[in-house]
């Protein structure tokens, strides 16, 4: 084959895909699948498992995190004045 030939470019439209992903759903799947190796790595170094279960726990706390700060968005939110009728 040599690099003079041409090729022909052919279009295929493809439907659009959609995918909703909060940062709960990330850190719930991270935090899941931390949890699923280090029980399942008993023959892993020590350092190994220590990083998994550092790495579960942190996925747990930003999740708390998260939430705080979107309860406390949504408490400072103002709120609609009142339909006075």
């Amino acid at each position: 084959m040599s690099t003079d030939e041409e090729y022909e470019v052919i279009e295929v439209p493809v439907p659009r895909i959609t995918v909703d992903l909060t940062v709960d759903d990330v850190l719930n799947a991270l935090a899941q699948h931390a949890d699923s190796l280090a029980s399942g790595t008993q023959h892993a170094p020590p350092q190994v498992a220590d990083q998994l279960s550092q790495l579960g726990q942190l996925a747990s706390q930003l999740r708390g995190q998260l939430r705080q700060v979107v309860r406390g968005t949504a408490a400072a939110q103002p709120k609609p004045p009142e339909d006075a009728g």
